[in-house]
């Protein structure tokens, strides 16, 4: 049997909204000192993984399923956690879900790093 799915096509996030991104994590890391590929890594952890754990739902059950091994193998519990996150992109992000990324970066780089972000024109998502 075949099966046959009409759908919109989510279009990937934007060229634009990638370089604002690593723009914004080199603003962060001249004001904080912290290096911006440790920034990356810092904000997928805690924005990234709640997207994709939100809007996929093999993605939702493999983190319950690791959720699952940190009572009996804690310490193999935080490595597969650390590989997961290193792994998780935001180049399969949609516009949408890209620009939500982008605003929690931003909100948390102004109330929690005093950092004031700039937005170029020709970046503006």
């Amino acid at each position: 049997p075949l099966r046959v799915v009409i759908d919109q096509k989510q279009d990937d996030r934007s060229t634009a909204q990638n370089r604002l991104m690593w723009m914004w994590l080199g603003q962060i890391e001249k004001k904080t000192g912290t290096d911006k590929d440790q920034l990356h890594y810092e904000f997928k952890k805690k924005f990234l993984i709640y997207i994709y754990r939100r809007d996929d739902q093999d993605f939702a059950e493999m983190c319950h399923a690791i959720a699952k091994v940190k009572q009996s193998e804690p310490d193999e519990y935080e490595t597969i956690g650390k590989q997961v996150i290193r792994l998780c992109s935001t180049t399969k992000l949609s516009v949408k879900q890209m620009t939500e990324y982008l605003n929690y970066v931003h909100d948390f780089a102004v109330t929690q790093l005093g950092v004031h972000l700039t937005v170029p024109d020709d970046l503006k998502w």
